[in-house]
């Protein structure tokens, strides 16, 4: 190695080492602040610890110490033990609104963690007005709203069991299923049927069960597009978005997808099939 390389390859380690000791204090300060919210009976301790997550803490930092859902729960139950609901809408916000400028990716791990709060389970316009709030929906938590509650049911499912579908019967033999939740006059979503089509065989093969809902509203329209996808699994009750099945997944927009477990298990949403591994190598 010349002398060149040698110091670039120094250089390198000591960035590497001092990213390790920065990430290390990180996490200490994140463990620091999560105990003193769960031990503090100081209304200043709590505001620094409410200042602290709001305009600083970093959720990849909060995500390997493995105690994001802990922390949002202990943070949203310091809001609710004072009847501060506003107030945590207002702040969530307000935390968005930094995520969005600093780290995007991060915001779903946070809206997740709203989503699935036990101290929330109560509020649920509380978690759906900051859930819906990233998508653009800006909404008060005074009030019921059908697109933010959408949103709200369908970012929590992931982990948790699927909704029944209606229409669909019990299948044996099968690893996973997708679900595709289309509206026939999407352009977006008929290149996606036909994607499913090309791989149709091979996903197949795989054990993959083929699940397609349509927001359809006309019988003959629906059976008419739908007619030439080899799949079985087509359903549609012509109730467009208002459908039983819609709603269960909270389904605000098309083309939405959603991979489940043999298991019954929602693995996560997608809107497009390459996110969902399914058809690497086949």
């Amino acid at each position: 190695m010349n002398k060149r390389n040698l110091v670039i390859s120094s250089i390198l380690l000591l960035l590497a080492i001092t990213v390790a000791s920065c990430g290390k204090q990180e996490q200490h300060y994140i463990e620091k602040v999560f105990n003193k919210m769960i031990k503090s009976k100081s209304s200043e301790e709590i505001a620094k610890a409410n200042s602290y997550t709001i305009d600083s803490l970093n959720f990849v930092e909060l995500d390997s110490l493995g105690l994001t859902k802990e922390y949002i729960n202990v943070w949203t139950k310091a809001y609710i033990d004072r009847s501060a609901t506003e107030d945590l809408v207002r702040d969530s916000k307000k935390l968005i609104d930094r995520l969005e400028k600093q780290s995007p990716k991060d915001i779903e791990v946070f809206i997740k963690a709203i989503a699935n709060s036990n101290t929330l389970a109560e509020y649920p316009n509380v978690a759906a007005s900051i859930v819906a709030y990233p998508y653009g929906v800006d909404v008060s938590s005074d009030e019921y709203s059908e697109i933010a509650t959408r949103l709200f049911i369908s970012t929590k499912l992931p982990g948790n069991k699927a909704p029944q579908i209606e229409g669909l019967q019990p299948l044996e033999g099968v690893n996973s299923t997708l679900v595709l939740f289309y509206d026939g006059s999407c352009g977006i979503c008929q290149n996606l049927l036909e994607e499913l089509d090309h791989n149709y065989d091979k996903l197949k093969a795989k054990g993959v069960r083929i699940v397609t809902i349509s927001a359809d509203g006309d019988k003959d329209t629906f059976e008419k597009k739908i007619a030439k996808y080899p799949w079985p699994d087509k359903l549609c009750d012509y109730q467009s978005f208002n459908g039983i099945n819609f709603k269960r997944f909270g389904i605000a927009a098309t083309p939405m997808m959603f991979v489940i477990d043999k298991n019954g298990v929602v693995i996560d949403q997608f809107s497009n099939l390459k996110d969902t591994n399914l058809i690497q190598n086949i």
